[in-house]
């Protein structure tokens, strides 16, 4: 960003920038054997250095450590049909799983309307000690019908859940969807509640990523 940069040196450092990607080694060091049951699962992700997967029709999750940092807490958990969630009369969304926050959240529908949001730690089956409550709340203001997909993400302070609703009255060619932001350390409410209708071409035709804490 400086001018005062000689041509020569941006392009001495330009060198040195691109070289430094042979220094990276791709090739793989050690196999880790996964359970047959996570293959079929929707999410299988890496983070943190921990395997992390929950599968949708069985309700069962696990998650152990693959490259742990020699300073980080290493975490090794399964969780049974019906233990990632004991409300009655609930249907589980989406999980997501934090292991440097030591975080797990929980997306849940209740009586196919209502969307909750269920904040424990990761090592044991406690409300997380950061958290201003035990459940998030979703604003449901717009009396939507039914829950078909939701995705659920987290960063740092912030999690956010897109919902896909199907309205009792809608036409199945257009999807109305919903984002809502969180920040789970201070309110249990949402603070930013984003909602918008597309044509629906595919099983997921809205996503959304964090670019940072902002």
């Amino acid at each position: 960003m400086d001018n005062s940069i000689p041509i020569s040196k941006r392009l001495w450092l330009l060198r040195d920038k691109a070289h430094a990607w042979f220094k990276v080694d791709t090739r793989p060091s050690e196999i880790v054997p996964v359970l047959r049951r996570a293959m079929l699962s929707r999410d299988n992700i890496v983070t943190g250095g921990h395997f992390c997967s929950w599968n949708p029709p069985g309700d069962t999750a696990m998650i152990f450590p693959v490259l742990p940092k020699p300073s980080q807490q290493s975490i090794q958990r399964n969780w049974l049909p019906e233990t990632l969630c004991s409300v009655p009369y609930s249907h589980n969304l989406d999980v997501f799983m934090d292991p440097a926050q030591n975080l797990i959240a929980v997306a849940y529908v209740v009586d196919h309307k209502t969307v909750y949001i269920n904040l424990g730690a990761l090592d044991g089956d406690r409300v997380h000690p950061q958290a201003a409550g035990e459940r998030l709340l979703s604003d449901d203001s717009e009396n939507r019908f039914g829950t078909s997909i939701a995705k659920l993400k987290g960063f740092g302070r912030h999690i956010a859940l897109l919902c896909r609703w199907d309205n009792e009255y809608q036409i199945s060619l257009v999807l109305v969807w919903q984002l809502q932001i969180w920040d789970w350390k201070y309110s249990t409410t949402s603070s930013s509640v984003l909602s918008g209708a597309v044509l629906n071409r595919s099983p997921f035709p809205v996503d959304f990523c964090f670019l940072g804490n902002n």
